[in-house]
């Protein structure tokens, strides 16, 4: 079995990165002694911050450039349909936060629990998996925006007259105040650049923390699987009462991985798995015409 100061380090990797992303955008479902109105209403200020910053003025944009399709297709492309989809996904999984402390709670306790190297292995393969899903794609989404914001706002402030790119600024936008001004040309661009990186940690990290709650949940069903599977060829070299202890101790873990497993499908949340159910319907279809 392995020591708890390794078991620590596994959580560490496995949730580090996705819990500091979401304590950022004020998501991270605290536990009730760690509860304060920061952490339970953070995400209501991250919000309204990129409604007022990016949202409505995107919006204002699409408006002032109707009916011309190439401005339209622009404005919704970058920015307006990204921000507004981590504006939906960020106010429904901050609603949902305190329901979703229970899957917290399961994968802190699956990885600090005793366990045997193999079923470490197998846990690590699938926690592997989900930071393959989230980390590039978090990134390729941070380059994304240094490409299309970050730099053309140095390539600007090297302009010898920055007011003649004022006009025509690197993503739609209407600005209410004059900023033909330093430094408030510089703090504005700042703070757009601030606002969409958190609307981009919104987008991305609540799809990995969805990753990584559904593979977490396929690795512990396929431990359980092993398990009973070594429980039943070990059946006959040990007494009654410890084969029918080991049969409770499976049953129950399994009772709250599937209460788990029904929570995901009844809360708002669901309609993020969705992907996941289209992908699994035609394999089990397939394999229901192969019987």
């Amino acid at each position: 079995m392995l020591k708890k100061h390794i078991a620590s380090s596994d959580l560490k990797y496995v949730i580090n990165w996705i819990r500091i992303s979401l304590k950022v955008v004020g998501l991270w479902p605290n536990s009730v002694d760690e509860m304060n109105w920061l952490s339970q209403y953070g995400f209501l200020i991250v919000s309204f911050l990129i409604l007022v910053v990016i949202s409505t003025p995107q919006i204002i944009s699409l408006i002032m450039v109707w009916p011309d399709l190439n401005l339209m297709m622009k404005n919704l492309v970058l920015l307006n349909v990204p921000v507004t989809t981590s504006m939906i996904k960020c106010f429904i999984f901050g609603f949902s936060k305190q329901d979703v402390r229970p899957i917290v709670d399961l994968v802190v306790a699956a990885w600090m629990r005793p366990k045997s190297d193999q079923e470490r292995a197998l846990m690590m393969k699938y926690a592997t998996i989900a930071k393959i899903i989230y980390v590039p794609f978090s990134i390729a989404a941070y380059a994304s925006i240094l490409v299309n914001v970050a730099i053309p706002f140095v390539v600007y402030q090297r302009a010898e007259n920055i007011s003649d790119y004022i006009n025509e600024p690197f993503f739609q936008t209407v600005i209410i105040y004059n900023i033909q001004n330093s430094p408030i040309f510089e703090l504005t661009c700042i703070v757009v650049v601030i606002m969409i990186t958190l609307a981009c940690t919104a987008y991305t990290v609540i799809d990995g923390f969805l990753a990584m709650s559904v593979l977490h949940l396929c690795c512990q069903f396929t431990n359980l699987r092993n398990e009973l599977k070594s429980v039943m060829t070990e059946a006959t070299m040990n007494d009654g009462n410890q084969f029918l202890e080991k049969i409770g101790l499976i049953v129950k873990r399994h009772n709250e991985l599937i209460g788990l497993v029904k929570f995901l499908l009844i809360n708002p949340l669901h309609s993020t798995f969705a992907h996941f159910r289209c992908i699994l319907l035609p394999e089990r279809g397939q394999s229901s015409s192969k019987g």
